[in-house]
């Protein structure tokens, strides 16, 4: 007998034999959340090293404004990363969702007890008005994702020094008219 029996369910079998213990109609799937989490545990773990990795980078001075080209390798990386946080997300929210099946609150209400009660056509309205809304969604965030990569950083303007960056010269022009001020960047 095992003395802690919840260090059982690190893996998938013992899980599997837990979950077999309950009556068949509250038994939740198995499979689909398995793979989810770890889907979603994998894409933070990938996130936290891009992370860490830049962090070194920075702190060994190899990242700096002047010597971020010379980095391809890690922009690259990061730039592959950008999916990662929506991989997260959404994995996560699958292993929650089909994990807590059938029930909606554990032992008080099952999801078939908490369904709304609406005509076929409406519950079709929703749902086509959903993914019309989500296709937008996803559609702006790739358009301006590309906008960003395709544009790029720009790396020939100049660096002020401390990162302050003066304004120029905020006086009154000489006809004293100045319905908008002149901001001159200054060379």
């Amino acid at each position: 007998m095992n003395p802690v029996p919840w260090l059982q369910m690190t893996n998938m079998i013992s899980y599997q034999g837990l979950v077999r213990t309950f009556p068949k109609d509250e038994q939740p799937p198995v499979v689909l959340p398995f793979y989810t989490f770890r889907m979603m545990v994998a894409s933070g773990g990938a996130i936290l090293f891009i992370s860490l990795w830049g962090l070194y980078l920075f702190f060994r001075g190899r990242i700096t404004i002047g010597k971020v080209t010379h980095n391809k390798l890690f922009l690259l990386t990061a730039t592959a990363m950008l999916f990662l946080p929506y991989i997260a997300i959404i994995a996560g929210w699958w292993t929650r969702e089909i994990g807590r099946q059938p029930w909606i609150v554990n032992g008080l209400m099952r999801t078939e007890d908490g369904m709304s009660v609406m005509s076929l056509g409406l519950a079709i309205f929703w749902l086509v008005g959903f993914a019309i809304f989500e296709t937008a969604v996803i559609a702006g965030t790739l358009w301006f994702i590309a906008k960003v990569v395709r544009i790029g950083p720009d790396l020939t303007s100049n660096i002020p020094d401390n990162m302050h960056e003066p304004l120029g010269n905020l006086d009154r022009p000489s006809n004293g008219h100045a319905d908008h001020p002149e901001y001159v960047r200054p060379v």
